[in-house]
């Protein structure tokens, strides 16, 4: 299975704002304005732009709209995930996240239904797909930060069902509080991988950096940057092999010049939206608002 996908599938936010049952674990959200009516129109603005700028690099998008009861549903990777050989849906913690599973996206990929791990939502455990793992395709290695949305038992069911090896471990925020999604504090590509050490628990840094270094050039990240949404990007290809990687206008500013030159000698291109509002008051950035097609 290919590292990165030419398709991506974007949700158009029709109700954004801050949404209070996710603040609860992402610190990294703003309370709402007395007007967030403001914010949605801000953030479709940003999320258009944001289009135009991969459609600009030859990435395949399949667009959808969003729902006005589902302020997260912009960040469509965390409820479904696709495989060459299908697709699966996956448990969400906030009770109000859960609307954003959708038919008529599944049916739109035209491949068989292959798992379903949604009904763990009964169960009070939770994996959000693919903000809660990392995945190495080429080497099938599952990194995954454990947190109140990725369950240990989880992790390590999906590994067995996919044939990964998963690598868990513990990590951190600014104000010590367990990372919401691993996909915050690292990302891997086709030969660059970024991550912030210092914010993973020291047991298990050893692990982490002997499976990564392994496979990969390591962009190493400071806590400053994470919290800027430097780890939260994603490699994409286009239809002439070209690579991209895709950081936020805060995520890249935030990196030194010696980190924007590592970054370039892996890929062609950066894409770099301005996804302020998205991040300020979604408490997420470029990465989450992509759902792979492969």
């Amino acid at each position: 299975m290919s590292q990165t996908t030419s398709h991506i599938i974007l949700v158009e936010p029709r109700g954004f704002c801050s949404n209070p049952q996710t603040a609860i674990t992402n610190t990294h959200q703003a309370d709402n304005p007395n007007d967030t009516s403001i914010l949605q129109e801000k953030a479709l603005k940003e999320h258009r732009a944001f289009q135009e700028l991969l459609r600009a690099k030859g990435i395949k998008l399949t667009v959808f709209e969003g729902q006005r009861k589902a302020p997260d549903d912009l960040f469509c990777n965390n409820w479904m995930m696709t495989r060459p050989e299908g697709y699966a849906l996956f448990p969400m913690l906030a009770p109000n996240r859960r609307i954003e599973r959708r038919s008529d996206i599944q049916d739109s990929l035209l491949k068989p239904f292959i798992k379903d791990y949604s009904f763990y939502e009964a169960q009070d455990k939770y994996l959000e797909s693919t903000g809660s793992l990392v995945l190495d395709h080429e080497n099938k290695i599952a990194y995954a930060a454990l947190s109140p949305r990725t369950d240990q038992e989880l992790v390590q069911n999906w590994a067995e069902d996919f044939g990964y090896q998963p690598v868990m471990f513990k990590a951190y925020d600014t104000t010590g509080k367990p990372e919401y999604h691993t996909n915050v504090v690292m990302f891997i590509g086709s030969t660059l991988a970024g991550i912030c050490y210092r914010n993973i628990d020291g047991r298990d840094l050893a692990k982490v950096k002997a499976s990564l270094e392994a496979t990969h050039k390591v962009l190493e990240l400071t806590p400053e940057q994470i919290t800027d949404f430097a780890g939260n990007a994603l490699e994409v290809h286009n239809t002439q092999g070209q690579r991209f990687l895709v950081m936020s206008k805060a995520g890249y500013a935030s990196l030194t010049t010696p980190q924007k030159d590592l970054i370039k000698q892996h890929v062609d291109d950066v894409i770099v939206p301005d996804l302020t509002t998205i991040e300020t008051y979604g408490g997420g950035s470029a990465r989450c608002l992509m759902l792979e097609v492969f």
